[in-house]
Order: structure tokens, then sequence, then C-alpha cells
């Protein structure tokens, strides 16, 4: 199969020593060749075995569509906007499918268009335009999947297929000495029991009440400790200004992002981890903490609740329900027999459902899958 990707992750230049790049380059390696317009500055194109990147600068959309290019057997768009309108021009040029992809609860989250309402107001509108016109369709959890196909797509042309990242590099031991590291760059004491966050501080990710569940935590246990990993420049609040405000600065470690090879030892540290998100496509960070062997507790919302299993691999918590919330936490924390148990099932659970080495036979399957439909009848 030749195929042809549109995407926005300019780390696939910007990073050849990212995992984007290696995971496209083992996408490649099973389609037979893969050829991705990729916007970022760069100009001249790299090629990585059957994997060809093509940068792709200025006005992206107009310089997309005039790129000299050979006719690929399936197009490939990463989203419902920008990229899906350069995907429908580049299948009326060729006549080949169309695959569309969604990687977020876009229908199906009760908060999404309150975030910003003129621009996902407008976004919406335009999604719902591209999608009815795309061959075959990608969301990565089943709320999506079940929209579309209530919507009056056809169940044989979507496939909600999740992000493997459940990698088992997060399930072996750490070094001692890296694990070491890790906690003394956490400000762990030795008594200390570590809840942990990772990632990058959005609106939807609701650190701020992230911060004042752990309030609640901390005025009952001691020695409960707070560590939050990822670029709070991306944060609309001031973050260590909350903790402040809460009286819980001195329990909080606030730390830059880590490179995803070294995270493995930080969720390793931990006891539980913990997300707020109002809503998630599927959460890459569960699946890695999983894999790591942490228990997980987390709001019943759209993408989180398609990884949580409750009482499984950690706590599913009614939506809004922050009493519910802190009282998960403190009952893990104070029950580390429970939690251990719920992290190995969670380990296991992880390591199969969402297994990172699986994952590109997967997603080339469902090209298959999309190439064998064809495209649609009008």
């Amino acid at each position: 199969m030749n195929a042809l990707m549109i995407s926005l992750d300019s780390s696939l230049i910007l990073k050849p020593d990212g995992g984007s790049l290696q995971r496209h380059i083992a996408l490649a390696e099973r389609a037979g060749s893969l050829t991705i317009l990729v916007r970022a500055p760069q100009s001249e194109r790299r090629v990585h075995g059957r994997l060809t990147l093509i940068p792709v600068r200025g006005m992206f959309m107009i310089d997309a569509l005039s790129q000299p290019l050979e006719k690929p057997d399936l197009i490939i768009t990463q989203d419902l906007w920008l990229t899906a309108l350069i995907g429908l021009r580049l299948r009326a040029r060729w006549n080949v499918p169309l695959l569309m992809q969604n990687h977020s609860s876009l229908f199906t989250s009760p908060t999404w268009l309150s975030e910003s309402p003129l621009r996902n107001r407008l976004l919406m509108g335009l999604a719902r335009w591209t999608l009815p016109r795309t061959d075959f369709f990608r969301p990565v959890n089943q709320r999506e999947r079940d929209h579309f196909v209530a919507q009056g797509g056809d169940p044989s042309r979507v496939i909600a297929l999740p992000l493997g990242t459940a990698s088992r590099h997060f399930a072996e031991p750490a070094a001692p000495e890296t694990l070491e590291s890790a906690r003394a760059r956490m400000q762990i004491a030795p008594d200390d029991r570590v809840i942990l966050w990772v990632g990058y501080p959005h609106v939807f990710k609701r650190v701020p009440l992230l911060l004042s569940i752990f309030a609640k935590v901390a005025s009952r246990i001691p020695e409960a400790r707070l560590v939050i990993i990822g670029d709070l420049s991306v944060s609309p609040d001031d973050l260590p200004a909350l903790a402040e405000k809460l009286g819980i600065r001195e329990r909080i470690s606030i730390l830059p992002s880590v490179p995803h090879e070294e995270l493995p030892a930080y969720y390793q540290a931990a006891e539980v981890y913990a997300l707020t998100s109002s809503r998630e496509g599927v959460p890459r960070v569960l699946m890695e903490a999983s894999a790591a062997g942490l228990p997980l507790v987390g709001f019943a919302a759209p993408g989180v609740d398609e990884v949580i299993r409750d009482g499984e691999n950690g706590i599913l918590v009614p939506e809004g329900d922050t009493d519910a919330f802190s009282a998960a936490l403190i009952s893990l924390l104070n029950d580390p027999a429970r939690a251990k148990a719920l992290g190995e099932q969670g380990q296991q659970i992880a390591l199969t459902t969402f297994d990172a080495e699986r994952y590109p036979d997967r997603w080339v399957g469902v090209w298959e899958a999309a190439l064998k439909a064809g495209r649609r009848s009008r």
C-alpha cells in the first residue's frame, strides 16, 4: 500500500529522535510506503526507509495542495478540520479513499463547546460538514464511534482505535539509581505518599481542580504529596499561586516536562495517578501510568471512562464529585495493598488492551480496512 498522510505534527521533523517519528517509521514498514505532508519550518524532504516526510511551510493548505505527489492508494488526515479539507481536495484529484481521524471527544463532550465558544462552534460546524464526506472514520474512543453511527454513518466504515502507548518499557523496574534520581527531583521524602499528574495543563485538564482536591487529601494525610510534571507555560492559571492560596505549596512539587524515555521512573516513584480532565480522546498518560503499575483515579468523563475500569485498575468517580475524588485518593493512600492489587491488574489490562508494540499493526489494519471498503457511494 502507498499511503499519504496529512499531519500537523511538526515533531516528526523537529524531533528526529522522538517517539512520533519512530511510530511512523514502523507504520511505513508495515504498510509498504508512507508519505507525510507535515507542517514544519524546514524545506527539505526527509526519507527514513519507506517513510518520506515532506515539510510544508507558509499557508499550509495552499502549499500542501501544490506539492508534486504521486497518486496514493489511500489518503489519511489527522483531524476533521484543516487536514480534512486538504484530504477532501486531494481525494477529488485522485479518486482514492479518504480516511479521517478524530483524536478527541469532539461530538460527545458536554464541555468542549464552552471552553472557547466562538472558535469551537465554528470548528464543530466544519467537522459536521467534513465527516459525512469521508470514506472511512477512525475515532479514538467508542463514544465517538457510536455517535457517528447514530448520525447515519455506516458502521462498516468506522473503527475506534486508541493510540496505544502502554509500552513494556514502563513496566520494567527502573534501576535503583535512576529511581533515586527521580525521587530527588520530585522532592520526595522517604515517608511521602505520592499522587502524580503528568501532561500539558490545558483548560480541560482542570489542574486547578486537582489542587483543590489535593488540599482535602493533604488535610487528612500529612504524608501526601502531589507531583505535577508538565509545561506550565500552556496553563491559563497561576498554579503555584493557587497552591499558595490553598495552603499546600509546600506539599506540591512542580517539575518541567520530562523526556518520555525517562518517565517510567517518575511513575514508579508514585503511589497513585490522578486525572481530573473533563474530556479526553483516550488519555495516553493513563495507559502509561497503568503500564507502570499505578492505580488510577479519574472522573467518569468522555475518553477517561474507556481506560479506567472501576474496581479493576482504579476508581472512576462521578463527574464533578470532588468529595468522592478526594475520598478515592485517600482510600488508596491508606490501603497500599488494595492500591497495589489495582495497579497489578491495571498493568495487565494496559499491556493487553493498549500495548504500544501491537499498535502499528492495529493502525495499519485500519488503513487496510479503509482501502478494502473503497470510495463511499454518494
